[in-house]
């Protein structure tokens, strides 16, 4: 069952008396249970993209056009009074830093309970046991203790379970993770990776999770969306992605990762960098990067081509 479908995204932004698109003709659709990661570059619309669904754009920013469907409704169509009613009860977000996410001068409990009181009428206590609960559910000990910390005296690993812990506390059907791992220490990295497919198991729930890094996609995602300068380039399977990646960026993504056999090597890069907002090149965005490039490549955006069941591309010249 698909929970949520997005289609035909574009969204842009007023800069400098300019109106420019960061994202442009995005599709793709998120299954009940299911983990999709999107993957890419710092600045090729992912955290854009998340924002959008939960209608959290900045004010200079607007989506163009598409449909956000989600258990099928469009969420472009709701007014704000019913996006409230979703955001935190139906869908969750969790942000890359959590010291900048947590309000500093309200206790653990504060925070997780506030998504409580909004969306369900709960007693105190049954608040409070509820809240106990979460923090057992995502690994802090201690947890009546720790219910009456404020954020600072936790660990960064601590806060990203509060974290959790608060977007799971009305049992959301989708959470969107914004590279939630980014800031942490490789062994707590992992530790929290690991809590993420417990919970997405135990739970049935479903998981947009947004990274740069392939080596996290690799241990948590059921399909994956490449995303290159606004657009989607290829979408598939992890095994697709990681065993038969047929896009010249998927390719260059997964080259730069270091190889732990290849001692004294130089570590591979794909050339140039990701375009700014204002400067787009015209047709195939990634064009100016790729080893690949012909004369149509210059001049539009290519299709999506289906390469096998759930494989396909963007892409000109392969397919």
């Amino acid at each position: 069952m698909t929970l949520l479908s997005v289609q035909d995204l574009s969204v842009g932004f007023f800069i400098e008396n300019e109106f420019a698109l960061a994202v442009r003709d995005v599709s793709f659709s998120v299954k009940k249970g299911e983990i999709l990661c999107l993957v890419g570059e710092s600045g090729c619309g992912k955290t854009v993209t998340s924002l959008s669904i939960l209608r959290l754009i900045p004010p200079n920013g607007r989506i163009v056009e598409g449909r956000i469907l989600f258990k099928g409704k469009d969420l472009c169509k709701l007014s704000e009074e019913q996006m409230r009613d979703i955001r935190g009860k139906e869908i969750s977000m969790i942000f890359q830093e959590p010291l900048t996410s947590l309000n500093p001068v309200f206790t653990i409990k504060d925070q997780i309970a506030e998504a409580i009181m909004v969306h369900e009428n709960a007693s105190k206590q049954e608040i409070t046991d509820r809240c106990i609960t979460l923090l057992k559910e995502v690994g802090i000990s201690e947890p009546e203790k720790r219910l009456y910390d404020y954020p600072h005296q936790l660990s960064g690993g601590q806060r990203q379970r509060v974290m959790i812990a608060i977007a799971l506390a009305c049992n959301p059907s989708l959470i969107i993770a914004d590279e939630p791992t980014t800031a942490l220490d490789v062994t707590v990295q992992a530790q929290i990776l690991t809590l993420f497919k417990e919970l997405q198991e135990k739970y049935n729930i479903s998981l947009l999770y947004i990274t740069h890094d392939l080596s996290v996609v690799a241990q948590i995602a059921d399909r994956v969306c490449v995303m290159y300068a606004g657009i989607i380039v290829e979408e598939g399977s992890v095994e697709h992605i990681f065993y038969s990646p047929a896009h010249p960026y998927t390719k260059g993504l997964l080259d730069s990762l270091p190889k732990r056999h290849f001692k004294n090597q130089k570590l591979k890069s794909i050339p140039g960098f990701v375009p700014d907002l204002l400067s787009r090149p015209k047709g195939c965005p990634f064009h100016p990067r790729c080893p690949l490039t012909e004369k149509l490549c210059t001049e539009a955006i290519p299709d999506f081509k289906e390469l096998e069941d759930g494989h396909r591309i963007r892409c000109h010249i392969l397919g």
